[in-house]
Formats: structure tokens, sequence, C-alpha cells
């Protein structure tokens, strides 16, 4: 499930592409036009894309009485799904893993329960240390690191198109593997690789070698965040997954808010921006893909409804 989840996920690569390309064709002389551009394709695409086509969620649909809406709407999900696989949908077996709904307390729980105290601490540590580090810390200063070495503003934007192809590609390895690699593994090796990647960066950064490490940060950046949100997602039952989500990732954010204001100052600190480097390698990268792989919970090859119980 979660392979698949990925696979789709790599249409967001594919955005970076886009994005990159109009920034090497109009920064930074016509700058102004991305920033017009990007306002415009979110409220005339996405908000009439999100709001006339994205499906409402059967579970949410049931849950507010809305019994035949979520009838219609698990029936055509259903229905394309035997499309794609070609084969009918085994019955499904009611005993097997009973749903059980929280009332509007369900946060409670998620401090009451022994179990999952312990899961959303974790994970809410590492949101905090990744999201100013491996996810938005490093791409607050990273054009200003390669500019600042010599390369052009239309090099940087290259680099990004490449890195963002290259990502797509790994986003559907990724996918390829599925359950055959445990999580919290992918999880700990992106973060040693961003974090070597950017000690090259720092002792040889010629632009040939600075573009090698953005596209390879890049990969890790756009796999690391997607893995820990799918990790996130798998970590909770039903029942209370979309509050603990609201708990790690959306608490994680203040990291991003205090991170990325604490990486200006870093940024001028030590020699080649040493300050930087360290922040978004060590505490950013290192730290939270350790905490994952020595105390996150195992979720290869297991029944989604079993593994967060």
């Amino acid at each position: 499930m979660c392979g698949a989840r990925l696979a789709s996920q790599s249409s967001t690569a594919l955005v970076g592409v886009g994005i990159s390309l109009l920034a090497f064709a109009w920064i930074p002389v016509h700058w102004q036009w991305f920033v017009w551009a990007g306002a415009l394709c979110q409220i005339v695409l996405l908000v009439p894309m999100l709001y006339w086509f994205l499906p409402e969620s059967p579970r949410w649909l049931e849950a507010h009485g809305r019994l035949e809406e979520a009838d219609r709407v698990m029936t055509e999900l259903e229905r394309r799904v035997q499309r794609i696989t070609n084969a009918p949908l085994p019955e499904p077996d009611h005993g097997q893993h009973p749903l059980m709904m929280s009332d509007k307390a369900a946060w409670r729980e998620l401090f009451s329960n022994r179990r999952y105290r312990g899961r959303i601490m974790l994970i809410l540590a590492c949101w905090l240390c990744c999201y100013p580090g491996i996810i938005y810390g490093v791409g607050a200063f990273v054009s200003v690191y390669m500019v600042d070495h010599g390369v052009t503003p239309h090099f940087v934007f290259m680099t990004f198109t490449v890195a963002y192809l290259a990502s797509f590609a790994a986003f559907q390895f990724n996918s390829w593997l599925g359950e055959a690699v445990e999580r919290r593994d992918t999880l700990c090796l992106i973060g040693v690789v961003f974090a070597l990647v950017w000690v090259v960066a720092y002792f040889w950064p010629t632009a040939a070698i600075m573009a090698v490490c953005v596209v390879i940060a890049r990969i890790c950046t756009n796999l690391f965040l997607f893995n820990l949100y799918n990790y996130t997602a798998v970590s909770f039952p039903t029942r209370i997954r979309s509050v603990a989500f609201a708990w790690t990732d959306g608490l994680g954010h203040l990291g991003a808010w205090a991170g990325v204001t604490l990486t200006g100052p870093l940024y001028v600190m030590g020699p080649n921006h040493l300050g930087w480097v360290l922040f978004i390698a060590i505490p950013g990268a290192l730290l939270p893909a350790m905490l994952i792989r020595g105390f996150g919970i195992r979720q290869s090859r297991a029944v989604l409804e079993q593994v967060s119980t």
C-alpha cells in the first residue's frame, strides 16, 4: 500500500521540474513573473481541482452521517481498483480487525496510552528536527551557498531541474522496493547519506561537486519527507490517525518556523558557512534518522490496522 503511495507521491517531483524550469527562464531578470505564476497556479488550477475533483473520505462521510455519499464514494474507489487490478475484490472480513471510532477527545488517548505516547513523542521529535534541517533548513540557503561559490542562478535552477528528475526516478525505485525494506531503515539510510553529501559539498565546493551533492541531497530531502509522512500515518490506528498526524507533523512545523529562522545567523557563522552545514547535517538529519531507527516500530509486511494497534 505504501509503495503505491510513494509512486503517486512522485508527482511532486514532476511539479518541482516545472517550477525549476520556470525559475531558470525568469530568475533573476523577471522574478516577479515567477511569483505571480506560482500564485495564479494555486488559485486558478489547484483550488478548483481540489474542490471539484478530490473525492471526500468515505470514513469521514460515514462518521458525519452522510451514509449514501460514503457508499457512493466507496463504490467508485472499488471500481477503480478493480479496473487497475483486473480482478474482483475479496469480500471484507469484518471480524479480523474491527474498527473503533473515537469521540472528540481522541487526542487524550495519544498521551494516556503508553504505546501511543512513546510513538507520538518520538515522531514529534523527528519532525521538529528534520523540518528545520533536511527538509526546509537546507532549502533556505542551498541556492545562496552555490552562488556564494561562483555559480550563476541559471546553473542553480538547472541543477534543481536535474534533482527533481532524479527524485522522480528515486520515488519509483523506493516504491518498487515496497515492503522489502523496513521503512525506518530507509529513513536512517537517507539521513546518513544526506549528512555525508553535505560534508563533501563543504570540503570540495566546486561547481561540479556541488551540483552532484545538491542533486543527491534533494533526492534525500524528498524521500525522507514522504517516507516520514507514511511512517507517521501507519504508526497509529484509524480512529486516532488524523489527530496523531496533527500532533506530530502539525506541531513539527514549529520546528520549521523556529529552525529556518535560526539558520540565518548560523549561515554566517564559521568558515564556509560551517554553522549552517553542521545544523542541517547533525540535528537536522542524523539525529532524527538515528532516533527513528533506534526506537521506531517495525512496519513492513503487516496489515495496516494490525501494525498500528
